[in-house]
């Protein structure tokens, strides 16, 4: 994708806050010139897959590279129509808007 040259799968992010010292593994994420995004990978499509975007890896990834940070929640299985359903992740590569997508892979 150009533009986003750091790729990191599975990578550990240690972090403190007022529980004290926590670790994070986002499944992927893109560090781009504008944005970063954020892949979550989950067999069908829930709730928590949401949250770990919103309430922990927008707020650390925002944190470390200073840019807003998109998510994308990749699911097999749909429990719902989605709000915010995409077709491939390029269609987001230039969006700064904090966002989740979700993303219907099939495989």
């Amino acid at each position: 994708m150009e533009g986003f040259n750091d790729v990191r799968a599975g990578a550990w992010i240690e972090f403190r806050d007022s529980r004290g010292t926590g670790f994070a593994q986002p499944d992927f994420f893109l560090v781009g010139p504008h944005s970063t995004i954020v892949l979550e990978a989950k067999l069908t499509e829930t709730d928590s897959g949401y949250t770990q975007i919103a309430a922990l890896y927008r707020p650390l990834l925002s944190r470390l590279f200073h840019k807003p940070v998109v998510g994308i929640l990749v699911c097999k299985t749909l429990v719902r129509r989605p709000e915010r359903l995409i077709i491939s992740p390029a269609e987001l590569l230039d969006t700064t808007e904090e966002a989740t997508y979700l993303w219907h892979f099939l495989g």
